[in-house]
């Protein structure tokens, strides 16, 4: 399946769901990590291009990085009618943070338009959204927990190749591993990443449920390495 994971800043879908994106292209899966090109310091351009050369890491994970505005709805448009994703993974919108908040609203503003096509180029409608949670989500009560024990290791690292947000957040690794830790227990595992099923659109109908479950399986079934 091909899948989209929305990061507002470059560290957010590794904190999130760093573990489900190495499990999903180890499992096959063509994944895509869009991120968004903000920074705190638009004007300081060595903030800038470190920022982007640490967002260009998460590839260690397997997956290709691109970079947006979420400002620009209509590019997120004429990628979904061009790669016409399955599932998109973005955070919640139960989010402290204003800029998680934007870009998740403009993602799910550019699935309903591409759905009647962009430029010449067919429509497309990605019914399949699940939400992750960032460093600032709120009230998240995951759907599903996805076993990341062998994965976290890995995760961690790459979540410490982003020095200046750590440095914005020193506490980011570890909030991440107590975070982990906690999803871990709720999905009687070691260490675990949530997700929360989009069921306000078309996710629960029969195709599509078929479709998420058979996604959900397949990263499934590489969890914790045999002993």
């Amino acid at each position: 399946m091909l899948i989209f994971f929305i990061s507002p800043h470059p560290d957010d879908i590794e904190y999130g769901c760093g573990g489900i994106i190495k499990k999903s292209c180890d499992a096959g899966h063509c994944v895509h990590c869009f991120v968004n090109k903000y920074s705190a310091n638009k004007n300081d351009e060595f903030f800038n291009q470190t920022r982007l050369k640490e967002a260009m890491t998460v590839e260690n994970l397997g997956c290709k990085v691109h970079f947006w505005n979420n400002n620009k709805v209509n590019k997120m448009i004429e990628w979904i009618c061009d790669l016409k994703p399955d599932i998109i993974i973005m955070p919640h919108q139960r989010d402290h943070n204003e800029t998680h908040r934007q870009v998740t609203g403009n993602t799910k503003i550019a699935i309903e338009r591409a759905r009647f096509g962009f430029d010449n180029k067919e429509g497309f409608y990605t019914s399949c959204i699940l939400y992750y949670e960032t460093f600032s989500t709120f009230e998240f009560m995951p759907d599903i927990i996805i076993d990341v024990t062998s994965e976290y290791t890995t995760a961690l690292k790459q979540l410490k190749l982003h020095q200046l947000g750590i440095q914005t957040l020193p506490a980011l690794p570890y909030v991440f591993q107590i975070n982990h830790q906690n999803r871990g227990i709720q999905g009687s595992c070691l260490y675990g990443e949530g997700l929360i099923i989009n069921k306000n659109g078309n996710c629960l109908w029969v195709h599509n449920t078929r479709k998420l479950f058979q996604y959900l399986i397949s990263i499934n079934q590489k969890g914790v390495d045999d002993e």
